[in-house]
């Protein structure tokens, strides 16, 4: 089995949500389940150090993830996530989910642009979703009979 897991957030600054993502990614590959983590990544340079202020991890990810681009600070929640909006993003998840051909896709925080919607405007496998923790934003009302 094939477990693709999808993180609208940057590999490259510590948080909740991608440290939980990998753990469950380690802990299915002890199981002998191939997992994968679909996640932002902000290599070293001028450009992240532009965009992100705060000291990261900006060395190279482990395997098991893909990087799909780019992220920015977007204040949510009195939060400061870095958040993947590229609209490139969204076609690199689209051919990594084409490429990959996951059995069963983990969106973190699904209603997240733009890889947590594209992940589920793509998918074509069984769909698990995690919502950690969205507050009130009045736009979600409407997945409200999803």
């Amino acid at each position: 089995m094939k477990v693709g897991i999808v993180v609208p957030y940057s590999w490259s600054f510590w948080g909740g949500v991608p440290e939980h993502a990998d753990h469950q990614a380690r802990a299915l590959e002890r199981l002998g389940v191939t997992a994968r983590i679909m996640i932002g990544h902000d290599p070293p340079g001028r450009l992240t150090k532009y965009l992100h202020p705060r000291v990261g991890r900006h060395e190279r990810p482990p395997a098991h993830v893909i990087p799909i681009g780019r992220s920015v600070i977007v204040p949510a929640n009195g939060a400061l996530p870095n958040i993947v909006l590229s609209p490139r993003a969204v076609f690199r998840m689209r051919q990594v989910l084409a490429r990959e051909r996951f059995d069963l896709l983990h969106v973190h925080e699904p209603m997240t642009p733009a890889i947590g919607v594209a992940a589920l405007s793509f998918a074509r496998v069984p769909l698990v979703a995690t919502f950690h923790a969205s507050g009130e934003l009045a736009w979600m009302k409407l997945a409200t009979p999803v």
